[in-house]
């Protein structure tokens, strides 16, 4: 692959894995306010089988996304693109990939604000409206949540 495409797709999993952090910003606060006007908590994760209040939800929600898209939880995932158990995929994956993860998160959380859908009603239905097959994660460029703020932080010292 030339020097130029793989900058380009370099640029393209950053601005991706940028957006993911925007939108698993929304998908968050979709999801507490879920939570907030939900009457019936216990019964959600229990037909889930969920632990770990708030935070566990949440971590279920992501896992569902992982579900629909490489048909996988998070370990499984990791042990197949050959990183650490505890790394997100979201670092790690190809950048089409990482869009897929971004489409999903976004329509969920729509899904669950407009449509009072839970978490995971909302992901498999995000999911199935955006005709998501499953399919094998693919290992891609490296970029974090930390790397995308170190760029951010710098841009915003640059400024001054």
């Amino acid at each position: 692959m030339p020097a130029l495409e793989l900058r380009i797709e370099y640029i393209q999993k950053f601005e991706y894995r940028y957006a993911s952090i925007m939108l698993n910003k929304d998908l968050r606060a979709a999801i507490g306010d879920w939570i907030e006007n939900e009457q019936n908590i216990q019964n959600y994760t229990k037909t889930y089988s969920i632990r770990g209040g708030q935070r566990g939800i949440y971590a279920s929600a992501l896992g569902a996304i992982y579900k629909v898209l490489f048909g996988r939880n998070k370990a499984q995932i990791n042990e197949f693109l050959d990183v650490a158990t505890y790394k997100t995929p979201k670092d790690n994956v190809d950048v089409n990939q990482l869009q897929r993860i971004a489409q999903i998160e976004d329509l969920a959380a729509k899904y669950i604000r407009r449509k009072s859908l839970n978490p995971i009603e909302a992901i498999r239905a995000a999911a199935d409206a955006l005709m998501i097959e499953v399919e094998e994660p693919k290992l891609g460029d490296r970029i974090t949540r930390q790397d995308v703020h170190r760029v951010l932080d710098a841009k915003k010292a640059s400024k001054k």
